[in-house]
């Protein structure tokens, strides 16, 4: 797991897909990412795919609540969040919400690998702080 912390942007997946809104991605790119995590239904989730979808799920709450209590971010993400003009729409956010239970429920990598780690509780606070700012 290319990981540096609980929180939703560090990690590999998540630098990726920030990396490709800072080369002027939109939202096409954040439901891209969701519906990387969705499409995969039933079946094993992979850990950078659902790194990927906890970001793009965080970006669309952060979207939602744009001065809610949430960490920050780097700043070429905040660079970014401001360049976008209006709310998500409902259809996004529906998205985020199934991507945080899916990435939560069995079989997915990343809930095993945070399973077996000293810092699984952060992670979690993390993804209940997503999935309540999405509601």
């Amino acid at each position: 797991m290319g990981a540096w912390g609980t929180g939703s942007f560090a990690n590999d997946g998540a630098a990726d897909l920030v990396g490709e809104l800072g080369e002027g991605g939109g939202l096409d790119e954040i439901e891209a990412a969701l519906d990387a995590v969705l499409d995969v239904g039933d079946d094993y989730l992979e850990a950078p795919a659902a790194e990927a979808g906890i970001a793009a799920a965080d970006i669309v709450a952060r979207l939602l609540d744009r001065d809610g209590d949430h960490p920050p971010a780097e700043a070429d993400l905040e660079v970014w969040l401001q360049s976008v003009d209006g709310r998500p729409p409902r259809s996004l956010v529906a998205k985020a919400r199934r991507c945080i239970r899916r990435v939560v429920t069995k079989p997915s990598e990343i809930l095993e690998l945070w399973t077996e780690t000293d810092d699984f509780e952060d992670w979690k606070v993390n993804l209940r702080s997503i999935a309540e700012r999405l509601s």
